[in-house]
């Protein structure tokens, strides 16, 4: 009877030492779409943009205590997210700064995303810069002890400059990307 709860005792122990650790800085690649509509604010007017194709790379530490997995990351995606209705004007650039909070379960990270975000609007002629906040989840899979794969969708609500000295805009920005990483 002894051996047999020290036998079990042994077996729950590995398994969880067998868990997988997300602890330690990664970096990786994402590629996906974007979409949205930008509200101009001095004409009250409303512009859908286009679904774009937006590709990136980003950089993060993660710490986990037990299943839970903490960290921040730096984002910057590129891209072609166009207005439907002026194809001369858009979003061009997304950078993102997150807090990302998760549940690690074996393979699998399951998390949601806090952070600041930047965008850098075009029209003909002239750029506008504009930040706001963002949100969103996600979820990493470990393919081995190095290198995950997954997917995040993450939205963002933000407030641009004056472009060029006519309008302001509130672009509402929401991308879907899959991303490639590698942990060291």
């Amino acid at each position: 009877m002894k051996n047999t709860i020290v036998a079990v005792a042994l077996a729950l122990s590995g398994s969880a030492a067998s868990a997988q650790d997300w602890s330690g800085p990664y970096i990786g690649a994402s590629l996906g779409q974007g979409s949205g509509e930008v509200g101009v604010v001095t004409t009250s007017g409303l512009d859908t943009l286009d679904s774009g194709t937006v590709y990136g790379l980003f950089a993060g530490y993660n710490l986990q205590r037990n299943n839970m997995v903490y960290g921040a990351e730096l984002a910057f995606q590129s891209g072609d997210i166009k207005s439907a209705a002026f194809p001369t004007q858009g979003i061009d650039r997304l950078m993102d700064l997150k807090g990302r909070f998760g549940y690690a379960a074996g393979p699998s990270l399951v998390y949601g995303v806090l952070g600041y975000s930047t965008n850098r609007a075009f029209v003909p002629g002239a750029t506008s810069d504009g930040s706001g906040y963002s949100f969103g989840i996600g979820y990493d899979y470990k393919i081995n002890d190095a290198f995950t794969i997954g997917g995040e969708l993450l939205s963002r609500k933000m407030q641009n400059d004056e472009t060029a000295d006519i309008f302001e805009l509130e672009p509402d920005i929401s991308t879907f990307s899959l991303r490639a990483g590698m942990k060291f």
